[in-house]
C-alpha cells in the first residue's frame, strides 16, 4: 500500500496534462507575440515608405524652411542695424540721403520715435522692479 501504482499513473497523466496546458500556453503566447511583430514590421515599413516615398517633399520643405530661417535672421539683424546707423549722428552720404527722405522723417516720427519711447518705458520698469526687490 505504500507503493501504490494506480494513483501514481493517474499522477503522471495528470502530470502531461498540466505540461501539455503550459505547452500550448506557451504556443498561443509565441502566436499572440508573433502577431504584435509583424504589425510592429507592417507599421515601421509603410512609414519608412512614405518618409522615402517623399524624399522630393521633404528637400523641398527644407530647402524653404532653410531660406525662410535665413531671411528671418536677416531681417532681424539688419533692419535693427540700419535703423541703429540712421539714427547715430554718422556722417555717411548715403545714411544722410536717406535721413533727408520725406518717408525716413515720417517713419521716425510716427513709428520709431514712440517704438523707442515704449522700449525705454518697459526698460525702467524692469530695473526698477529688479531695484526693488
Amino acid at each position: 500500500m505504500l507503493f501504490d501504482t494506480p494513483s501514481r499513473a493517474g499522477n503522471e497523466r495528470e502530470d502531461t496534462d498540466s505540461f501539455e496546458e503550459l505547452e500550448a500556453d506557451e504556443n498561443a503566447f509565441l502566436v499572440a507575440e508573433e502577431e504584435e511583430l509583424k504589425e510592429a514590421r507592417r507599421a515601421l515599413r509603410c512609414s519608412y515608405d512614405f518618409v522615402m516615398g517623399n524624399m522630393q517633399v521633404n528637400a523641398f520643405v527644407k530647402s524653404f524652411s532653410r531660406l525662410l530661417f535665413v531671411g528671418l535672421g536677416l531681417l532681424l539683424f539688419v533692419f535693427p542695424l540700419l535703423l541703429v546707423l540712421l539714427e547715430s549722428d554718422l556722417d555717411i552720404s548715403f545714411l544722410h540721403e536717406i535721413r533727408q527722405t520725406p518717408e525716413f522723417q515720417q517713419f521716425h516720427i510716427e513709428y520709431y520715435c514712440p517704438l523707442r519711447q515704449w522700449v525705454a518705458c518697459k526698460i525702467n520698469f524692469i530695473r526698477d522692479m529688479l531695484g526693488n526687490s
